[in-house]
């Protein structure tokens, strides 16, 4: 940090006429040295005790582990030094501002008990409560007539749910069917993705109807709020009627059922 930090180096790139000055005698350039060597030698021991710990068939689930993996094809330039300095630099890039923001806290809470006491009685207060986000009131306050099914009241968040959710705006957020805070659902990117897809393909194939009543013809009601009585909850048992919505939708069907057949004959 010294050494980048403005003021502690001469402004060559301003005055071009200072790269003129040889390097021994400009006390920077020696900073900078440093600042390249001892993380580059630190990084590249921690990249070697990897690669020892490896080679005696001690491998565990890391960064380092995964981009030293046969599995994985790494660009030639990018080994030895270069790979060690990458990994290095995201550890550094959270170790020097986390570290700077703890130490300006502890010295604004030293200096302000008044603050740090009501900060202590909050925290006390919660312990071994269960916090549960309450999606259903979340949403019937978000939204006007938040009980008709309306998908496009969705339009104005045209991104995925994984950018609303880890956005600082919290009141922008689309939904919170996927919780919030440390305990969000972990899978929220697949889980959205597989969802839409779904839902899509459902559609391109099928007309979804109410089933009907063979002795006397009637539609059969669907109770849209009978919904199980548990923590995780869906539907209840219901009936509903799809129907293929062309022949040539049945063909496409049938031969992607017999694609899926071959592909999980492996695992049967």
């Amino acid at each position: 940090m010294r050494a980048i930090s403005p003021g502690s180096y001469l402004p060559a790139e301003q005055f071009p006429i200072f790269k003129l000055i040889p390097r021994r005698w400009d006390p920077s350039h020696v900073r900078a040295q440093e600042g390249f060597d001892i993380p580059t030698r630190i990084w590249t021991e921690c990249q070697q005790r990897i690669e020892l710990r490896r080679s005696q068939g001690d491998k565990r689930e890391s960064l380092m582990d995964e981009l030293l993996s046969t599995e994985k094809e790494l660009d030639p330039a990018f080994q030895g030094t270069r790979l060690a300095n990458y990994l290095g630099a995201v550890m550094q890039a959270g170790a020097e501002t986390s570290a700077a923001s703890t130490k300006t806290n502890i010295m604004f809470l030293a200096t302000h008990p008044a603050v740090q006491e009501k900060a202590q009685n909050e925290i006390d207060a919660p312990k071994d409560a269960t916090v549960i986000i309450p999606h259903w009131a979340l949403h019937h306050s978000k939204y006007e007539d938040a009980g008709t099914f309306n998908p496009d009241r969705y339009l104005n968040h045209p991104h995925l749910a994984s950018e609303y959710a880890g956005s600082k705006d919290f009141e922008n957020r689309d939904h919170y069917t996927y919780g919030a805070g440390r305990r969000i659902c972990a899978g929220i990117q697949l889980a959205e993705r597989t969802q839409w897809r779904q839902v899509a393909r459902i559609l391109w194939a099928f007309r979804l109807e109410h089933a009907v009543n063979e002795d006397t013809g009637a539609k059969i009601d669907i109770d849209l709020d009978a919904y199980e009585d548990k923590l995780v909850s869906g539907p209840l048992p219901f009936k509903v009627k799809f129907t293929p919505r062309s022949q040539r939708h049945v063909d496409m069907i049938k031969k992607e059922m017999g694609d899926v057949r071959e592909i999980l004959r492996a695992w049967e």
